[in-house]
């Protein structure tokens, strides 16, 4: 995808093409801007594949949560694109375990102690 071309999601939405845009501009767009210490926690699932959007973006994010004191675990997913087409049933079924995994260990699995 070319997301610096003038007709790209990401030009249409800020009215810029990327590299023409103000700098304030990409910082109020950016979700890195708006981490503090009191979010929530993150789990974060990326393809390696994705060429939608990059995978470091999620890095960088997680990198960013942390930073904050923010508990935010990154799971990279080799050869998934963003939809995570042509993951193996035995690995979506894995990945879906994580998540319930997070769910129960952040907020509880809803059993009264």
């Amino acid at each position: 995808m070319k997301h610096n071309a003038a007709t790209s999601a990401e030009s249409t939405l800020l009215g810029c093409t990327l590299p023409e845009c103000p700098p304030e501009t990409l910082k109020a767009v950016n979700p890195i801007t708006y981490v503090t210490p009191d979010d929530p926690p993150f789990l974060i699932m990326h393809g390696t594949a994705d060429t939608g959007v990059p995978y470091q973006q999620s890095k960088e994010l997680h990198d960013a949560l942390q930073a904050k004191g923010v508990n935010s675990e990154l799971v990279l997913v080799p050869g998934a694109n963003h939809i995570f087409e042509g993951v193996s049933k035995e690995k979506t079924q894995e990945l879906l375990d994580r998540v319930f995994q997070f769910i129960d260990k952040s907020i509880g699995n809803g059993e009264k102690q």
